[in-house]
């Protein structure tokens, strides 16, 4: 209904009971409601996060009918892009100057990008993308949340509506894990076997997929967390304080750095990191059905542009959009819309009346949680993790370093922890069921 009310008023700007209408839907009426700069922003957002969508499933085909090794693929991709940002931001100057605890909070943020990329794959590769799209799409907001769901405090902080649409949320991805277990398309190769076996035990790719989204997910928000320390964003006084603790009081406002020129050396990082498991990952696969090929090449080149305009379309375009609720709502419509119809239009639809029905619950969430009253930037950071999960975590370190007795505790059960997984790993490599069991 918000993007009909848009393609209105874009089309019909001379009807001032279209322009009323449409800007009261899409919550616009602010500073430039009498243009159509914010309908044109919000319009190109959408049609930027449908086209998104065409990589994702370039992707899935190649990684499912060609069988690539998903670190193989999520080199190159992260290779590509690092280097379509480096030609169009050329951050030389910025990294002459980098500090040394600067360079090392880029490369753990590559590190951790890269693992990041690579569960991503592989969850993308059997789950789909759309399936992938539902349960990572704007989840460095919604995993917080449902991270802080469950404790008190911060249920207390939190509207309402948010708590509604963060339930809805977790129970639509849950239920979407159990029962939606999406088919092989027709035209996809299905040797590709349906099990990861280690030792007598036997998973399920579905379930390896799935566990691999919810690691690609929360792997993002801490990147986030770490890339906002070095880009300066506002944070409180407590959040200021910590991070001077965690980087030094050496790095004055004057040396942080911008979304992009973070952005560009993190994905650098990330391909350096990545190249030798990458080359290797590519030597030793011997049950690849196609070798790299010119198509896909092709596939690749047009995957990374559309990343690389994807980068710069958010960085220009999201900030513009105000309040930031309108920006994620588009963000996440936009790109659920563009593989449904994508999904749809193709020979071999994977989308099920159970998928439908759960991506009406998890759509319903994720507008509740965007629209609560609240401020995204209290709720995502003071309300859930910086008061409440972290103090915490504080909180034990100092018991166990001040009392004897708890810091026995904690070395007895590290120790048994210890034992217990020596001997589920040596009972998993000998198919010895009474260590598994005894573990």
């Amino acid at each position: 209904l918000r993007v009909v009310c848009a393609c209105s008023v874009v089309l019909r700007p001379s009807s001032p009971q279209a322009w009323r209408f449409s800007t009261r839907m899409l919550r616009l009426d602010h500073d430039d409601s009498h243009s159509n700069k914010g309908l044109m922003n919000v319009l190109v957002l959408f049609v930027l996060k449908a086209i998104r969508d065409l990589p994702l499933f370039t992707s899935h085909g190649l990684l499912r009918q060609f069988n690539y090794p998903s670190v193989y693929w999520s080199w190159l991709v992260l290779l590509g892009t690092a280097l379509v940002l480096t030609l169009l931001n050329k951050p030389w100057n910025v990294a002459r100057k980098l500090q040394s605890k600067q360079i090392t909070t880029i490369l753990t943020s590559g590190a951790l990008l890269g693992l990041q990329t690579i569960l991503f794959f592989v969850g993308l590769k059997y789950y789909g993308p759309l399936r992938t799209l539902l349960i990572l799409e704007n989840s460095q907001l919604t995993f917080v949340y449902i991270a802080g769901v469950f404790f008190k405090q911060s249920r207390r902080a939190m509207h309402l509506s948010r708590i509604r649409g963060t339930w809805l949320i977790f129970f639509g991805v849950l239920l979407m894990l159990i029962f939606d277990v999406p088919p092989i398309p027709k035209g996809l190769d299905r040797s590709i076997p349906d099990q990861f076996t280690f030792g007598i035990i036997s998973i399920g790719v579905y379930k390896v997929a799935a566990l691999a989204l919810l690691g690609s997910g929360a792997i993002s928000v801490l990147r986030q967390n770490i890339s906002r320390g070095l880009e300066g964003a506002s944070f409180s006084a407590d959040a200021n304080s910590a991070m001077n603790q965690v980087f030094g009081s050496s790095l004055a406002s004057g040396s942080w750095l911008g979304p992009k020129d973070t952005q560009t050396l993190t994905y650098i990082a990330a391909g350096l990191l990545l190249s030798p498991f990458g080359l290797f990952s590519y030597a030793t696969a011997n049950n690849m059905f196609v070798p790299p090929n010119l198509a896909s090449f092709e596939a690749w080149a047009f995957i990374v542009l559309v990343s690389g305009a994807e980068f710069f379309g958010d960085l220009l375009i999201k900030p513009k959009i105000v309040p930031r609720s309108q920006a994620l709502i588009v963000s996440f419509f936009g790109s659920i819309i563009g593989a449904i119809f994508i999904d749809t239009s193709s020979p071999n639809q994977t989308i099920s009346p159970t998928t439908f029905a759960l991506i009406a619950v998890i759509s319903l969430g994720h507008y509740l949680v965007c629209t609560a009253p609240e401020s995204f930037s209290q709720g995502m950071n003071s309300a859930t993790t910086q008061e409440f999960i972290l103090p915490l975590l504080k909180q034990l370190w100092q018991l166990i370093k001040t009392q004897k007795d708890a810091r026995k505790i904690s070395i007895y059960l590290c120790l048994n922890l210890t034992f217990m997984f020596v001997e589920l790993f040596y009972g998993i490599w000998n198919n010895s069921l009474g260590l598994i069991s005894d573990a």
